[in-house]
This record gives structure tokens, C-alpha cells and sequence, in this order.
């Protein structure tokens, strides 16, 4: 759940970049977007590795289709269909389970503390304000397919320390900037907390669904975070990354991943995230029921039809069976 920029092709077939906000999504940077567009189409990479336009769900912005309360389309007009029941339940990692936001300002206020880096900013907020605008800024270029993981590491780092006014910052080599992440990288990982509803809730749904996880990082990190945070056992092996599945969140690939490991079909599976777009939109489209965590109360007046909003994941229960 981070911000980024994704590229959406509407019923005109102009194609449109979205700027992704973690409470919403702006249309080309001049509208908001409150309803998914009658027809949408996503491009994602094929086997070979060609992006091709894929249908989305049709007509989700239509009024007379009624979902049902885990988010799925439900009957048209004039006919009754029952709902699917939900079996399985996908999550995203950061933000959602792990307060990723917390332990990130943790960790880069002891890192630039210990780099004698402090100084060059006004204060500590400056200085975390600054990586997390240049974090968002090379996370959407990772999003897009632009660079690799990796390399948005290596570009974050020298555009930081670049603002920090190191002399040389933007000449630095992949093995320093590297050595620079990892040092960061370490605090934080000694800093990583569960928020306080996850344990007590996950391991109150694994008694009644299967559960995995989608995340938009690599397979290993993300791993070894949930095991740091006492949550990896509820999800075993059902646990598939951007990184070693070749697209991120929101593609639809994805997410038909995550129900594939959990052996269901994308109509008996829910997701949840923080990311409005990425987690819920991305869900949405892709299938799924989707369920947006939105912790912070951020204001969003007209989520996109279908979408289940919750402040705390204690109120997820409710929205899957209700």
C-alpha cells in the first residue's frame, strides 16, 4: 500500500494514468473518481511477458447490481441469485497487519541520527517527510514496472542522501546504496509491531476461513516480517509477492494467485488492505470481495460500489457474513 501511478484504459479506450493515493485515486490529477468506470480495462504482462488489455469486471458502477455483503456482484435486475459464500480471506502486510508507517519514521530518524545526517534537516519530520515523499515517488515507478526493486532502493537512497547534501550522492554505487538501505533496513526491522487487532484477529478468522496473503514486496522480506511479528503460522506457504509473481497489486494476476494458493475460486475469496486502490479497487476488479482497511479515517465520500469499509479489522467479521 503505497502511492503510485497506474494506468487504466476506459470505456473511450483513451488510455488515463490514475495517481494512486492511499485514500483514493485522482483521474489524470484533475478529477475524483468515485465510481469504476462502466468498462474498464487493466494491461498487465502476459506468460511472455507482453502487456495485454484484459477485460475487468463489467458495468461495476452500475447501480442495479447489487453486491453482497462480502463485496461480490450479486443479481441484475429482475432475477435472484444467491450470494457466494466467502471461504477464504486474503490480506496485505504493511499497514494492514504490521504498522509498517511507525517503524519506517523509527527507523530512518536512528539511521540518519547514526549517519550524523540530522543535522542537514530542520528537524526529524523534515527529514522523514522528505524519504517518505522520495520513497513514494520511486515505489510508483516499481509499481509501473519501471525499475525493480532493487534499483528503487538504490534511487531513494541517492535522492535522500542528495537533499541531505552529500557531495557525490547521485554518483553513488549499487553496493553503497545498498550498504546504506540494509543499515536502514535493519532498524527497522528491529522496530517491526503488529498493530494491536491483528494476532487476536487473524487467529479468530483461521478457525473459520483460509488465509493468505498478497503483498506488493518480495516473498523473503515479507516472511521473515510476519515471522518477527508472530503472525507467519496463520498463513503458512499461502503467501505470494509482487516480486517473485512479476506484477503488483492492483493487476488482477495477483490476486488470482493468492486464491489460487489457497485452492479457491476468486468468488469465494475476500481481500483486505489499506491501499484504496492497490487492496480494494485492485480486488474489486480482479474478482475478489474487497474489503478497504481504512485505519486512519481518511475521507473518502463515495467509495467505488461494492467495496466494504472498515476502521479496525475486529469489524471484518461483520462485513463477511453479514
Amino acid at each position: 500500500m503505497r502511492n503510485g501511478f497506474v494506468r487504466l484504459r476506459v470505456k473511450s479506450g483513451k488510455p488515463v494514468v490514475i495517481r494512486v493515493r492511499s485514500y483514493g485515486f485522482e483521474l489524470g490529477g484533475l478529477h475524483k473518481i468515485r465510481k469504476i468506470p462502466a468498462v474498464v480495462r487493466t494491461t498487465s504482462p502476459g506468460e511472455d511477458g507482453q502487456r495485454r488489455s484484459t477485460p475487468a469486471l463489467q458495468r461495476m458502477g452500475r447501480a442495479s447490481r447489487p453486491c453482497d455483503a462480502a463485496g461480490m456482484p450479486g443479481a441484475g435486475a429482475g432475477r435472484r441469485r444467491g450470494s457466494r459464500k466467502v471461504r477464504g480471506i486474503l490480506f496485505d502486510v504493511d499497514d494492514t497487519l504490521v504498522d509498517q508507517s511507525t517503524s519506517a519514521r523509527e527507523a530512518l530518524v536512528a539511521h540518519v541520527t547514526e549517519a550524523d545526517l540530522l543535522g542537514a534537516f530542520s528537524n526529524a519530520d523534515e527529514a522523514v517527510t522528505i524519504w517518505r515523499e522520495i520513497t513514494e515517488h520511486h515505489y510508483a515507478r516499481y509499481l509501473m514496472g519501471e525499475v525493480t526493486l532493487r534499483a528503487q532502493r538504490h534511487a531513494r537512497v541517492r535522492d535522500f542522501l542528495t537533499q541531505a547534501g552529500v557531495t557525490g550522492a547521485q554518483d553513488m554505487s549499487d553496493e553503497d546504496a545498498s550498504a546504506w538501505y540494509s543499515a536502514y533496513a535493519s532498524h527497522k526491522h528491529s522496530r517491526y509491531i503488529a498493530f494491536a487487532d491483528a494476532s487476536p484477529s487473524i487467529a479468530r478468522l483461521a478457525a473459520h476461513y483460509r488465509l493468505g496473503i498478497v503483498s506488493n514486496s518480495s516473498l523473503a522480506h515479507q516472511r521473515g516480517k510476519l515471522r518477527a511479528v508472530g503472525l507467519l503460522s496463520f498463513f503458512g506457504d499461502a503467501v505470494v509477492c509482487a516480486r517473485q509473481h512479476g506484477a503488483a497489486k492492483p493487476a488482477s494476476s495477483i490476486f488470482h494467485a493468492g486464491c489460487a494458493l489457497l485452492g479457491l475460486r476468486v468468488g469465494e475469496v475476500a481481500h483486505v488492505g489499506d491501499s484504496y486502490l492497490t487492496d480494494a479497487v485492485g480486488a474489486r476488479l480482479a474478482g475478489l470481495g474487497a474489503v478497504w482497511l481504512n485505519r486512519r479515517g481518511r475521507n473518502l465520500r463515495d467509495p467505488a460500489e461494492g467495496i466494504r469499509v472498515i476502521r479496525s479489522l475486529y469489524d471484518l467479521p461483520a462485513v463477511l457474513t453479514d
